[in-house]
């Protein structure tokens, strides 16, 4: 798989990446950044896979941010 990372962006995308309990973890808001995809279809594409639930319930935990929109007001949205 090739990907195309502009000189900034992949240390911006490396920034992003947290380490929890040991695992590296990142948004799927970040996925959806590095490969140029609408957010909506990073998500789509995670409830899709054809894992067992556990798996999906380790290693793809809902959480939510705080985003602000262009006229100031601010949302949450779940990643």
């Amino acid at each position: 798989m090739n990907i195309k990372v502009g000189k900034n962006n992949g240390l911006s995308v490396f920034s992003k990446l947290i380490i929890e309990n040991g695992k590296p973890m990142v948004s799927s808001l970040v996925v959806a950044e590095l490969f140029q995809l609408e957010h909506k279809s990073v998500l789509q594409a995670i409830r899709c896979l054809e894992v067992p639930d556990e798996f999906n319930e380790r290693n793809f935990a809902p959480a939510s941010i705080e985003v602000e929109k262009p006229n100031g007001e601010k949302i949450k949205e779940s990643s």
